[in-house]
């Protein structure tokens, strides 16, 4: 099976997926751009490739694209047995679609989850989204409101296949969670003096919901330390919300994967406080270490994985529901508390790579065999 992907960059979780995938899959991967501007140069995967990787030529734009017509010799191979757009609304990926469209190429739709926008969108927009998905013959989903940004744009529904979308492998699941006192350990290793520990990984934004976990972080306990890793600082306007930081508030700069895993580990609860994320890999690397997890109706990693009490807390993008879910979880008996934790692991069984890949082999099978 000889199977074409086009993105915008080599995201490192999507690097360790190709990967795995081209052990019994031949897959070439065109990308826009190497990396994105906006980020940390350690965001890279530098692992060996197993797929064949090509980088387009052309006239760069913002943080990660770029207009380019290297695509066009690739996806009319006729030995190519599907196309995978993951670019369908950037520049490139519009004009590709559209030869193809022209020339009769079958393509999928692909993406890492999407939200319906409320309130009017731009005509030019909605029409360009609505040819580019409508004619797909199929569009590969990741949860129920990326079937729904489908749906809006033409999507039949036969032709909208879920997959298992995930950051992290197998092994990289803990057997069983740490102890209370396992925990105090990692925190002495890395210097936290607080009793208890709220972990924050990702970028300093407002997206993100940055100044939200600083302001609950004023109204906790000072033995409750809020360890935040992403930066060195906050984005201008966040940096402008925020202020003089509390005490109990610590900053650390972009980690890789294999840095993480001790602030994992010394983690009592994860808090993703976003105002909007697609999907929000942090949730699945965070359960996979049993940590009980704290994010927003805008995350659809939390609508997806998480059962309030169960393995964490979905909630609304404000201080006051974040700062009670996390008082909440804090607060619960050890017995209570250890089965979150193992909650959170059993809930990452079924949300990996392997089961991406394999999910991803299934669907390719049957729109091959269409």
């Amino acid at each position: 099976m000889k199977i074409l992907y086009t993105t915008n960059l080599p995201s490192p979780y999507r690097v360790d997926f190709w990967n795995l995938l081209s052990r019994d899959l031949e897959v070439t991967v065109i990308f826009e751009r190497k990396k994105a501007l906006d980020r940390d140069d350690k965001w890279q995967n530098n692992s060996p490739k197993r797929f064949k990787e090509v980088y387009c030529k052309g006239i760069s734009y913002g943080a990660d694209s770029i207009i380019s017509i290297t695509p066009l010799k690739y996806v009319f191979d006729k030995d190519i047995d599907l196309v995978i757009v993951g670019n369908a609304t950037s520049v490139t990926g519009i004009i590709m679609v559209m030869l193809m469209k022209m020339f009769k190429v079958k393509y999928v739709v692909e993406g890492d989850g999407a939200f319906v926008k409320e309130g009017r969108e731009n005509l030019i927009k909605f029409w360009l989204k609505k040819t580019v998905i409508s004619k797909a013959l199929a569009c590969l989903s990741t949860c129920n409101n990326h079937d729904e940004y489908y749906l809006k744009y033409g999507a039949k529904e036969d032709s909208i296949y879920r997959y298992s979308f995930s950051s992290i492998h197998e092994k990289d699941i803990l057997s069983t969670p740490i102890s209370l006192d396992e925990k105090r350990y990692y925190r002495e290793k890395l210097g936290i003096k607080e009793k208890r520990t709220v972990l924050y990984i990702g970028q300093f934004i407002y997206r993100k919901g940055c100044d939200i976990l600083v302001d609950v972080a004023r109204k906790l306990d000072n033995d409750i330390g809020v360890i935040m890793v992403g930066g060195n600082e906050f984005s201008a306007d966040v940096k402008e919300m925020v202020g003089k930081l509390p005490t109990n508030v610590h900053i650390y700069p972009f980690m890789k994967p294999e840095e993480l895993k001790e602030f994992f580990l010394a983690a009592d609860v994860f808090v993703l406080p976003t105002r909007e994320d697609i999907w929000g890999l942090v949730v699945n690397e965070a359960m996979g270490y049993g940590v009980p997890v704290i994010t927003t109706s805008m995350c659809n990693a939390g609508l997806e994985l998480i059962k309030n009490d169960y393995n964490g807390m979905v909630v609304q993008s404000n201080s006051n529901s974040i700062l009670e879910a996390i008082i909440s979880i804090l607060n619960k008996p050890i017995d209570i508390y250890h089965m979150m934790q193992e909650n959170a692991l059993e809930s990452m069984k079924y949300a990996t790579i392997e089961r991406m890949v394999q999910d991803h082999r299934n669907i390719f099978s049957k729109l091959i065999d269409k």
